[in-house]
């Protein structure tokens, strides 16, 4: 590659593409910016198709986004304790609207992950964690939700 090739892409905008020149199976790529928006609003979490009729909502362990925070809580930021803060996000979610069982989890020692069928509630719940990570007190809050929810 290069450098003229290199300092293009690193410095490239979203909306410096011509969007509407670019054609896609489904029509013009005029959608995209909203779509990587999105993404941007829900990173580091990304998301992958899960079965055929799912999307996965993911996090790689490794990254150690929050850790310090789960460390200062008690915790080690693993798997098991992402899927015990996002039970706290889940029951909230699940106050304010009408459905249960909308999201199951299937992660692992490296990778957090959450799925539904539901990809619109799955968009929802990723900016509810995102809040939910905001701040230290917030994510206790919503881990001590997880714990009242098995008791």
């Amino acid at each position: 590659m290069t450098e003229k090739n290199r300092t293009y892409i690193t410095h490239l905008k979203v909306t410096d593409v011509p969007w509407h020149r670019l054609t896609t199976a489904y029509g013009r790529g005029t959608d995209f910016p909203a779509h990587l928006t999105v993404l941007e609003q829900i990173a580091p979490f990304f998301l992958i198709p899960h079965h055929p009729y799912a999307i996965s909502l993911l996090l790689k362990i490794s990254d150690g986004f929050r850790t310090e925070e789960f460390c200062r809580l008690g915790l080690t930021g693993s798997s098991g304790d992402w899927e015990r803060l996002v039970r706290g996000v889940i029951r909230e979610f699940e106050e304010n609207n009408s459905g249960e069982d909308l999201f199951h989890f299937d992660s692992d020692e490296d990778v957090f992950c959450v799925y539904s069928q539901y990809i619109d509630d799955l968009m929802m719940l990723a900016k509810m964690i995102r809040v939910a990570c905001a701040d230290e007190k917030t994510m206790g809050m919503y881990l001590n939700m997880s714990e009242a929810a098995k008791a």
